[in-house]
């Protein structure tokens, strides 16, 4: 994958060229806030070889925001726990590393990915942190159903599977009508219709991003992947295929969508490789309704009119 911080060469014996969009897709990704310092001490942590777990509940006791957050995950319908918990290190211990890794990113990510509306991407401004509160709940039903993969690491994709989008938003709104025609008048999907005008589609942008703040490749590739999971490295495959499965149940459910996610292009050959049949796909379903407002409440979502 290109390294997006290395500069490009330039002097008097190199004249300056107008940059790609590509490039101005990586210059925007670059130009996006830093995660705050509280986060990546907590993402250290969880990525040790051995985790320090009284560190943990200390740097998340010190975040009132993080605390909340932590505590409403653990008591939610997520993880059906009979016995409500009020202390951080109980929360921690029932949400488990990965779910708290997904815990921690999500009070990172989700306020700016309900900053603003963005072109093409929100149904409204702000339903853009609805949509992945929703993939990351559809994403760990389907990989209840599938039994292939462990459903908190396909929670963890599906919240993150389109923080590219923050990225993208200020070349793709320039061009959003030039993207909208090539979609509608050539049956392409969004992403593909990215790809051909901008020379990079979200989740590549995504999978960039999340490299860079040092997540490990079982979340970057099925994040790079997840519109095509087809083309994803087989070690990763069934992981992107939870969550583009996930995402076109999603869609069913008639949650919010912006204009690229009415106009993705479905590949069957995901629910082969998953062995899901129609019965189970029904469960699952039935299954995200069940626990969808609760999660929502719990990471701060309020659900808006369209």
């Amino acid at each position: 994958m290109q390294n997006i911080w290395e500069p490009r060469m330039r002097g008097s014996q190199f004249p300056t060229l107008p940059m790609s969009y590509r490039d101005l897709v990586l210059k925007s990704i670059r130009d996006l806030p830093t995660l705050p310092t509280s986060t990546n001490e907590l993402l250290k942590l969880l990525q040790a070889e051995e985790m320090d777990a009284d560190a943990i509940c200390k740097a998340i006791t010190f975040d009132p925001v993080l605390s909340g957050l932590v505590l409403g995950i653990a008591n939610s319908a997520l993880l059906g726990g009979r016995v409500e918990i009020a202390s951080i290190r109980a929360a921690v211990l029932r949400l488990g590393h990965n779910r708290l890794l997904a815990t921690v990113l999500g009070a990172a990510v989700g306020p700016r990915m309900r900053e603003s509306g963005m072109t093409c991407y929100d149904a409204w401004p702000g339903s853009l942190w609805e949509q992945s509160v929703a993939l990351a709940v559809a994403a760990e039903e389907v990989a209840i159903q599938a039994a292939i993969v462990n459903p908190a690491d396909a929670f963890t994709i599906g919240l993150l599977a389109d923080v590219g989008k923050l990225g993208m938003a200020p070349v793709a709104g320039e061009h959003a009508e030039e993207l909208v025609q090539h979609t509608l008048k050539d049956q392409v999907g969004f992403d593909r219709a990215e790809r051909d005008i901008l020379d990079i589609d979200h989740s590549e942008a995504g999978a960039l991003m999340l490299e860079s703040w040092g997540l490990p490749q079982s979340i970057v590739v099925p994040v790079h992947w997840h519109h095509r999971p087809c083309d994803c490295p087989s070690e990763y495959q069934s992981l992107a295929d939870i969550v583009h499965v996930a995402q076109h149940l999603c869609r069913q459910l008639g949650g919010p969508q912006g204009f690229d996610e009415g106009h993705m292009e479905v590949q069957p050959e995901s629910l082969e490789r998953l062995y899901l049949n129609d019965a189970e796909v029904e469960l699952a379903l039935f299954s995200i309704e069940n626990k969808l407002g609760e999660v929502m409440r719990a990471f701060g979502v309020r659900r808006a009119a369209a």
